[in-house]
């Protein structure tokens, strides 16, 4: 399960605890269980109302959210004035944002695309700025302002040669570019060339690690299958939309 407070904060549970990302500030929270058990009645109790984005619908509080909200400062899991929409989180555990040990994976030379090099250098570049600037949430709203219908998914593409092409070009930028830089450099390619694909954040709670990733036909590119599932999925953003 992931749900977005105000659109900038995702939650995952994984072994009973609830695990927080404030996607403004790119920092991971831990509730407890007794904590993540009080959400999860909150839930159950009040009818805050989630639309088909997974989005909780809190533009203004109606007498539903005050009373859901009240309710969780009142159990000691968050801290608010009921007039501000930003909820500080009272956690047990402050997570540092520890990715995991990775590199882009190596360039096979005879399979590569001028265009589609100079495509990836053009979107690494984008990257480095939108994570510098806002970090997880600009990365999540440039892909959602960016989605394609799916009638318009391109299937002429050569995938192998557009990922292998992206990966020469991650070597100028081999000081810099980690799981989240690469896969979100990516997304943006593989986006721009109208390719289904899915850019994804996985999580461990103890010890506490997390990665990013990209997914077409629910396959990690360019990393370890057992590695990421193994890990529990808290931000999921595909470059299309579904058909209605």
């Amino acid at each position: 399960m992931f749900i977005n407070f105000e659109k900038n904060i995702f939650h995952v549970m994984r072994n009973r605890q609830l695990i927080i990302l404030d996607v403004t500030k790119n920092s991971f929270k831990i509730l407890s269980e007794k904590q993540s058990d009080i959400v999860k009645l909150a839930f159950e109790t009040y009818s805050w109302k989630i639309n088909s984005d997974s989005y909780l619908k809190s533009d203004k509080f109606g007498k539903e959210e005050i009373k859901f909200i009240q309710f969780l400062v009142n159990n000691n899991v968050i801290s608010s004035k009921l007039s501000s929409k930003q909820q500080d989180i009272n956690i047990t555990l402050n997570a540092k944002n520890t990715f995991f040990s990775w590199t882009p994976p190596r360039t096979k030379i005879e399979n590569f695309s001028l265009l589609y090099f100079f495509l990836s250098i053009k979107f690494l570049f984008a990257t480095k700025k939108l994570i510098k600037r806002d970090g997880f949430l600009s990365i999540i709203n440039h892909i959602h302002n960016k989605r394609i219908p799916v009638v318009r998914i391109s299937s002429n593409v050569n995938i192998e040669k557009a990922i292998n092409s992206f990966n020469f070009a991650t070597n100028f930028f081999s000081s810099t570019t980690r799981c989240l830089a690469w896969s979100a450099g990516l997304i943006f390619l593989l986006q721009w060339l109208q390719v289904k694909a899915t850019f994804v954040v996985g999580i461990q709670t103890y010890p506490f690690i997390s990665h990013a990733w990209v997914e077409i036909d629910d396959i990690p590119i360019s990393n370890n299958k057992q590695d990421c599932e193994a890990l529990s999925k808290i931000i999921v953003q595909k470059t299309f939309e579904s058909a209605k």
